[in-house]
């Protein structure tokens, strides 16, 4: 993705991955970002779903509980969700609707792009709920 602000979310996403705490911030800080979003919108609806299932991933991989996704896909993972926590990017925030669509579309190329990676942590995460 050639876009300044998410190469820029792709350094502060090594930062993040070097530290579980700030890790955990940054994703508390994407779920209460999740919360100030309408949901009525049955797209955006999706979109945080797939959101939610990045944050676990990225729970799970700096947790050591699941890491066969390499290194660079969780690397691009975090920056698409520094991403969507950054209030100035591409389009900033503080624009309605339009503030948010950058954001989602960063999630959906990350979900397009690494949707078998994606599909198989959530095939091991159903597994171990059993």
């Amino acid at each position: 993705m050639d876009n300044k602000y998410f190469d820029s979310a792709r350094k502060k996403a090594l930062h993040f991955l070097k530290d579980n705490d700030t890790l955990d911030r940054l994703l508390e800080d994407s779920r209460d970002k999740i919360q100030d979003l309408n949901l009525t919108n049955f797209s955006i609806e999706n979109m945080v779903n797939y959101l939610r299932i990045l944050i676990r991933m990225i729970k799970s991989y700096a947790s050591g509980a699941y890491q066969v996704v390499p290194w660079k896909t969780i690397v691009v993972m975090v920056a698409a969700v520094v991403y969507f926590v950054m209030p100035l990017d591409l389009i900033p925030d503080f624009i309605p609707v339009a503030g948010f669509v950058d954001d989602l579309g960063v999630l959906m190329w990350v979900f397009n792009s690494f949707s078998d990676e994606i599909e198989d942590y959530v095939q091991w995460e159903s597994s171990q709920v059993s």
